[in-house]
């Protein structure tokens, strides 16, 4: 994902840390949320901005935290895609794709949930080799794909993505029940 904002992006991101982000849920509810990204395009047409909570990161495991700023950058991922005027490879199928699912997270649940499994198993094996470790030791196994894709869909199911609403109750309870896990990691790790 950062890949795409390097070199000849047409795109910046601006990532910042605050103190609390309140949004609106698809019930107009205020909440807190780990992260929000937002774009612009009258104000800044090159600037994505990622804000990232910290009071709700400083509770999370880091395996948890990183989730959340993966799954802001695919949201600015998903911006790129959307608003980029410079030749992307397909831009016309992914609005097609986008419009299937009528918004980013119903778009995260079906185009990225895979790929986001596998970047949170390969970062949470090189760089928290310790949480890795401790999570083997605890549980009695390696985590598993299934870990890793509970974790993706945090900050998917909450927002009833059609993805989710698809899935029985018992297989929501499943992924649940392998999310929670992410409590018993660590909450600091050591700079490689």
């Amino acid at each position: 994902l950062l890949v795409n904002f390097q070199g000849k992006s047409e795109f910046n991101i601006n990532i910042v840390s605050v103190d609390k982000i309140i949004t609106k849920d698809a019930n107009g509810n205020f909440i807190e949320s780990n992260g929000e990204t937002t774009y612009k395009s009258n104000v800044n047409p090159t600037m994505i901005n990622i804000a990232i909570s910290t009071s709700r990161t400083n509770n999370q495991s880091v395996l948890d935290a990183a989730r959340t700023i993966m799954h802001e950058y695919i949201h600015a991922d998903i911006v790129r895609k959307l608003y980029s005027t410079s030749n992307i490879p397909a831009k016309l199928d992914f609005k097609t794709e986008y419009d299937k699912y009528g918004n980013d997270h119903g778009t995260m649940a079906s185009l990225y949930l895979q790929s986001m499994k596998e970047a949170l198993k390969e970062f949470n094996k090189k760089m928290l080799p310790n949480d890795y470790a401790n999570y083997t030791n605890y549980y009695g196994e390696e985590p598993s794909d299934a870990f890793y894709e509970a974790l993706a869909w945090s900050g998917l199911k909450e927002n009833n993505v059609k993805a989710w609403t698809d899935l029985t109750p018992q297989q929501q309870q499943n992924i649940n029940n392998l999310a929670a896990r992410v409590t018993q990691m660590s909450k600091t790790a050591n700079c490689p």
